[in-house]
């Protein structure tokens, strides 16, 4: 029996040779084998220049087949915003986002702000540029502060306004001008320091109506209402008086007294005029002891006596050596109407003593 027939299943792989097919001669060079719908196939020609890009569905253009310029054309039909053809982007960004100051990198020349003012929202925190000068209409008053002047400013007086000064300022004296401050400008409370006095003041006349303290010399004093002269001496020394050579011409003295010395010895009480003398001591008839409240620096004083010599008798007056110190001084008064060795002791009814001591 012929085989008429072999089925897939009964050939083996790579068992049918090239000669066993069907490929045509010479003549279909070039020419594609065509299934024809369950007829046999046939070799067929495939014209070129009548094929239609739009029948292709898979497969790469080789780059030889597509004309530049072609490709350019046809780009141009579909160029535009949204496209995204490159042309219609610069590095991948669009023309609108060249057009916004927020996208900007690097510093934008001056020539680029025209004439138009900077708002200051727009300007960098921080120091001014050295070349950049700031008018006064553009310092908020009040906020230069020390640390913002230089220590060689040597601002002149004439950028200062006038007025008063703020309370924080201090002045020295040598901005003071000489002569300058009058009465008004001192403070009734100031209590200006002595020290701070020249005690020189020329040929001016010093007037007060309060009690003038010395602790030193007062020369020149002239006083028309004054009722007392005060010295800061601890002891009871008057105050001496001396002329301008330095040479002492007078004393004021420090220890006086007035008493009655008949009956009841006693100082004089209305008005009182004793200094410095705390009582009388009677020691008899015509004999008394008047007694220093403050003992004397020594005895090298002076005693002035006096004493009322209204009587039918002559009276007399003197001191006794017998006490005569620091702590007081005895007197004595005689009737000194007899002979000298006939003298007796009398009692006086007015008395007067004043020491005048030198230290």
């Amino acid at each position: 029996m012929a085989l008429t027939q072999v089925t897939q299943s009964g050939i083996g792989d790579q068992a049918v040779s090239l000669d066993k097919l069907l490929h045509g001669t010479s003549s279909n060079n070039g020419k594609f084998l065509r299934a024809n719908n369950g007829a046999d196939p046939t070799f067929e020609t495939i014209d070129l220049t009548s094929l239609n890009a739009s029948n292709l569905s898979s497969g790469t253009i080789p780059s030889a087949r597509l004309a530049a310029a072609d490709l350019l054309t046809l780009l141009k039909t579909v160029d535009g915003t949204g496209s995204g053809l490159d042309a219609d982007t610069l590095d991948g960004q669009s023309g609108s986002y060249y057009e916004n100051a927020n996208n900007l990198t690097g510093t934008i020349p001056p020539a680029r702000f025209g004439s138009g003012n900077i708002p200051t929202t727009a300007i960098a925190l921080g120091a001014l540029p050295t070349n950049v000068t700031v008018a006064s209409a553009n310092i908020v008053n009040g906020s230069i502060v020390d640390a913002d002047i230089s220590g060689s400013a040597a601002i002149q007086n004439t950028k200062i306004a006038t007025g008063l000064l703020p309370s924080g300022i201090t002045v020295n004296s040598s901005n003071i001008v000489d002569g300058s401050i009058v009465d008004a400008d001192v403070n009734a409370s100031a209590a200006i320091a002595g020290t701070k006095i020249n005690a020189n003041f020329g040929s001016q006349n010093i007037q007060t109506t309060g009690n003038l303290s010395v602790g030193g010399t007062i020369t020149g004093v002239t006083t028309n209402t004054a009722t007392e002269i005060q010295t800061n001496a601890n002891d009871r020394v008057a105050p001496v008086f001396k002329n301008s050579a330095g040479l002492e011409i007078g004393q004021i003295s420090h220890t006086f007294c007035k008493f009655n010395g008949q009956g009841t010895v006693a100082l004089a009480s209305s008005p009182a005029t004793d200094i410095n003398v705390t009582g009388i001591t009677d020691g008899g008839v015509g004999i008394y002891t008047v007694n220093f409240t403050t003992a004397l620096a020594n005895s090298n004083y002076i005693t002035n006596l006096g004493a009322d010599a209204r009587s039918p008798n002559s009276r007399h007056t003197a001191i006794d050596y017998l006490k005569y110190d620091t702590t007081g001084v005895r007197v004595t008064t005689v009737d000194g109407s007899g002979q000298y060795n006939s003298m007796v002791m009398s009692d006086n009814i007015l008395i007067c003593v004043s020491i005048i001591a030198s230290a």
